[in-house]
């Protein structure tokens, strides 16, 4: 996979000492991680005395890779499952996820004893619950937890796309769009990757104002 797609962070070896209970992982250097962008994107926002955390063009770029992250995982089969700003890193311009250690094969099926777990409120819900099959809705759930943290610079912490306390509702209809429709308890009610990839706030001819 990760020789097909930019988005998957190359591993070049590992080492488990079962000794000590330690491993070792080398992998490409990244140069910046997404949170430390995300802040210095904002402190840049700061200075144009504008509303958004950070910039409408930014923010797309940034989408857009994630979904293209998405779109990778789910063709090779893949559910993620803890999709979070921690395991996700910028090599220059290039966005890359780490860290498939809770990923799933998407064709698994339903288990009662189905591995639980994730990352709140990143994860998607039934992550936790081990009452339903876990698929690729789940990631779908990350993806908008993960616009929303980068709309309001905080995670969705009611789990809902309702933003902070105190903090206006985005003003573009994209943004509110995709998080109303990704950030649905239900996984079936969610929409799945094509519709994320279809979106006007993923393609490049997204207006940014909207």
């Amino acid at each position: 996979m990760r020789n097909e797609t930019r988005h998957i962070v190359t591993m070049y070896g590992y080492e488990y000492i079962p000794r000590h209970g330690v491993g070792f992982i080398a992998m490409e250097l990244s140069n910046e991680s997404f949170l430390d962008r995300i802040q210095n994107l904002h402190q840049t926002q700061l200075r144009s005395r504008t509303s958004d955390y950070i910039s409408p063009r930014e923010r797309q770029r940034i989408w857009s890779q994630l979904v293209s992250i998405i779109l990778a995982l789910h063709q090779y089969g893949v559910i993620h499952r803890d999709l979070k700003p921690a395991n996700l890193l910028f090599f220059g311009p290039n966005l890359k996820v780490i860290d498939l250690g809770m990923a799933q094969d998407e064709f698994t099926g339903y288990s009662r004893h189905q591995r639980i777990g994730g990352t709140r409120p990143y994860s998607a819900p039934e992550c936790f619950s081990g009452q339903m099959p876990i698929t690729s809705k789940a990631d779908v759930w990350s993806a908008g937890a993960i616009l929303y943290h980068i709309t309001y610079g905080k995670p969705p912490m009611f789990e809902t796309a309702r933003p902070p306390l105190g903090v206006l509702p985005t003003r573009s209809r994209s943004i509110q769009d995709v998080l109303d429709r990704c950030l649905q308890q239900i996984a079936s009610r969610r929409p799945d990757h094509q519709w994320l990839v279809h979106h006007p706030l993923t393609k490049p001819t997204a207006r940014f104002r909207n």
